[in-house]
């Protein structure tokens, strides 16, 4: 089947008797049926967006929002005691005799703060896979079922289920509850009015944190304390780690030399904590892949590079297949999320377009999930980007570097849907120097290194917090890359992250010196 043509319908009735007006009170800055919206709206999988309410008002804000309301439903699909079904099926209806027809019918409700496009994706995704006719939305009871107690007549304790008097908690079958958030269903399952608890319905599982029924005054503040906590976990997942020191004594600024399996796993457990979820490596950093496997990286994303093709290789199929094996491994991983060439000349001699094939299969295979390049600037990309097909690109730029934006590379990449990360922030951590420092080989940029830190004392803010939000503040960056030597570092980087509350501004600097730029020019200096 192509491409299902997804309708999305809202549910929004106007009389909640707990929390008035639920669906547009104001929920962490904006009304709380915006947030639903939001994620239908920036989801690639939805066609439509439909919203059925009885309430003029919650019509006026929803067509704020750029979203269709436009009826209002019947009483009798109105009161207290009406399910959803009939709601659906109604909008429907309307939709078909108005619009179109579509193939598969989303329901969200208004309070479904929670849900991601990535959520929506992984359950159209489950729904094809298992072609259902419908799909609910599910969470686990945090406590086994078969185990639960409840008062009697004689207000003395009782089991629900006697028989499991001695069974152990372990031992008890995992039990699920709708979670009152999404459901799919096929048109026919729709007009049908057979429901999302039909035999034929898909059980997709939430996370518990996502599963939240905001019914009352304590539910809705729970909701929002945990909602802005998820928000800055959401702004932390675009720092990624560069481990290249957990391979080798590597960075200017590095006063700590490599950093032991004690300190990797700190780090990365703080890097976990704080929704930080992608690490940057590669076969060439030394040791680190072999220190990742030994900490455990099964929670993150990790990418790696291929290196250079010997010259002796015959087979670059078998080669690449191999070096993968090795990196997965090493890894103790079955699979990487990304795989990048890490010399791009590399894809432009001999066996190009066999390297370039090879990771093609790779990812086919299902060895890694995206492939790509790591680039020094943008001539390189140009080139790439003109020849060959890929996922993910990385790239150096910080507060000097600035060609990946001048030149339009930046927005270019993100047109065509390809993943970008920053590398080189801190510029091997020669923009965290103090002017004395600053080792004498720099001399020759002296004025541009001087008006940095005079930049720095005159807007009172730390090089940190300038090198770090300056990639941050742009929107086509997907992952800005950190490289770090301790936990402390880390801890740094994370507070810095919060700047103290003002805006921020940033230094009118650049250079396009790649003797300055690219690091490993330096040592020739």
């Amino acid at each position: 089947m192509d491409k299902p043509k997804v309708l999305a319908i809202l549910p929004a009735r106007g009389g909640s008797k707990r929390i008035p007006k639920k669906n547009i009170k104001e929920f962490c800055g904006k009304p709380m049926i915006a947030w639903p919206i939001q994620t239908l709206q920036a989801c690639g999988l939805v066609d439509d967006i439909l919203v059925s309410t009885d309430s003029p008002e919650i019509q006026q804000v929803v067509e704020s929002l750029n979203v269709q309301a436009p009826f209002l439903r019947p009483a009798e699909l109105s009161d207290d005691n009406i399910g959803t079904g009939p709601v659906i099926k109604h909008a429907v209806e309307w939709y078909l005799e108005n619009i179109g027809k579509p193939d598969l019918i989303l329901t969200v409700y208004p309070s479904a703060v929670f849900i991601t496009p990535k959520d929506l994706e992984e359950a159209l995704e489950l729904l094809m896979k298992n072609n259902s006719e419908s799909l609910i939305a599910c969470g686990a009871y945090e406590y086994p079922i078969q185990r639960a107690l409840f008062l009697n007549k004689d207000k003395r304790i009782e089991m629900f289920s006697p028989e499991h008097i001695n069974t152990r908690t372990q031992d008890c079958e995992d039990a699920y509850h709708d979670a009152g958030q999404l459901y799919l269903s096929t048109l026919n399952a729709v007009l049908a009015g057979l429901g999302e608890f039909s035999n034929d319905s898909t059980m997709f599982i939430l996370p518990r944190h996502k599963v939240i029924d905001i019914d009352t005054a304590e539910d809705y503040e729970f909701a929002e304390r945990l909602f802005l906590l998820e928000q800055e976990k959401k702004k932390m997942n675009r720092l990624a780690i560069g481990t290249v020191q957990f391979g080798s004594d590597y960075g200017i600024a590095n006063q700590h030399g490599q950093v032991n399996l004690e300190e990797a796993n700190n780090i990365l457990k703080i890097a976990d904590n704080k929704g930080i979820d992608t690490l940057d490596t590669s076969i060439s950093y030394g040791v680190s892949e072999e220190s990742l496997g030994k900490v455990g990286v099964g929670k993150f994303k990790v990418v790696t590079k291929l290196p250079p093709i010997p010259g002796s290789i015959e087979d670059v199929n078998e080669w690449a297949y191999d070096q993968m094996q090795s990196s997965l491994e090493r890894l103790n991983l079955k699979t990487a999320y990304g795989l990048l060439v890490h010399d791009t000349s590399q894809l432009f001699g001999e066996d190009g377009a066999k390297l370039a094939h090879a990771m093609t299969l790779l990812k086919q295979e299902g060895l890694v999930h995206k492939i790509g390049v790591s680039a020094y600037g943008p001539d390189e990309v140009a080139s790439v980007f003109q020849k060959f097909q890929i996922d993910i690109i990385q790239v150096p730029f910080n507060v000097f570097d600035r060609r990946m934006l001048t030149t339009g590379w930046l927005q270019r990449l993100n047109d065509a849907g390809i993943e970008i990360h920053a590398r080189s922030i801190f510029l091997q951590g020669l923009l965290l120097l103090s002017m004395k420092q600053v080792p004498d080989k720099f001399s020759q940029w002296s004025d541009l290194i001087s008006f940095w830190h005079d930049w720095l004392n005159k807007n009172d803010t730390s090089a940190l917090e300038t090198c770090l939000h300056y990639p941050l503040s742009l929107p086509q960056i997907d992952r800005v890359i950190v490289g770090v030597d301790n936990n402390e570092q880390l801890s740094e980087i994370i507070d810095a992250f919060n700047p103290r509350n003002r805006p921020f501004i940033f230094p009118d600097i650049s250079c396009e010196d790649e003797k300055l730029l690219n690091p490993s020019n330096w040592s020739v200096l």
